[in-house]
């Protein structure tokens, strides 16, 4: 996996979107902070989430990759799919 940092701008670049999570259902919360674009996977690699095209959430086995942050957001599903792993 490849990661540009602070690809979506500065601290006043940050934004918040909702999307979908595969296996979690429904639009999740989603507030990016000076957050990483996730710019390659490889294989083994399953996206979960998009976000203009790139993808925000990646898995590989037990490891999950979030490029947002789920803590700032009071829904518990993104942590209850963490703890599944």
């Amino acid at each position: 996996m490849t990661v540009e940092r602070n690809s979506y701008g500065r601290q006043l670049g940050s934004f918040h979107t909702t999307g979908e999570v595969t296996g979690v259902g429904g639009d999740v919360p989603m507030t990016f902070i000076r957050a990483p674009k996730i710019t390659h996977v490889g294989k083994g690699v399953n996206i979960l989430a998009r976000v203009a095209q790139s993808p925000v959430v990646v898995r590989r086995g037990a490891r999950l990759v979030v490029a947002f942050h789920p803590e700032l957001d009071v829904d518990p599903r993104m942590h209850r799919l963490s703890l599944s792993l």
